[in-house]
């Protein structure tokens, strides 16, 4: 009778923890900056554009860079669980070797990946139990929130954000990427 107990507890323990339903980290707004690629530590020096993935609020939205070129597209996360559904719209600018390198893993990894970990500022994207790629999550920034960030879009590293009102920056930002211009000219004097 007594193992039969014993059999029951454990029995129960191991349901509820085996039940226990994950949380659904909230992406949203977030930015992550890559640091591992493949196995490798990746310098964001290497290549021509860092490689970042903005994850916007609204419709579940992805822009981001993959290293030289913009992509653009939706994704889908749910508990331990992340993809980015295809066709992803990417630019198609010229890029060095190394930025296409970086490029073609990127995009390999966007296209395989259908699972994520997060631990302290870090998230690790897998497929299945390969380790596809690790990010540092990056505070969204407003307009006025950043160094190099002007009204949430990376712009050029020249950028410095406006101090005043969002609507005053996005009309001085004028949305030019990657132009070296000040978000405030009249900050400038």
């Amino acid at each position: 009778m007594r193992k039969l107990l014993v059999f029951s507890v454990v029995l129960t323990l191991g349901f509820t923890a085996c039940c226990k339903k994950a949380e659904t980290y909230d992406f949203s707004g977030k930015t992550l900056r890559l640091t591992e690629l493949a196995g490798e530590s990746y310098d964001p020096a290497s290549t021509q554009k860092p490689v970042e993935l903005n994850f916007m609020a609204e419709e579940k939205a992805l822009a981001g860079n993959v290293g030289c070129n913009l992509i653009r597209g939706s994704y889908y996360v749910n508990a331990d669980t992340m993809m980015f559904p295809q066709p992803l719209a990417m630019t198609r600018m010229l890029c060095d070797e190394v930025s296409n390198e970086v490029e073609m893993k990127m995009t390999n990894l966007l296209d395989k990946v259908n699972r994520y970990e997060v631990k302290d500022n870090k998230v690790s994207l897998f497929a299945g139990e390969e380790l596809l790629g690790v990010f540092e999550i990056v505070e969204p920034a407003a307009c006025c929130a950043g160094e190099h960030k002007c009204c949430g879009h990376n712009h050029g590293e020249g950028d410095k954000c406006c101090q005043g009102d969002k609507a005053k920056c996005d009309k001085a930002c004028g949305h030019n990427h990657g132009e070296e211009k000040h978000c405030c000219p009249e900050k400038q004097k």
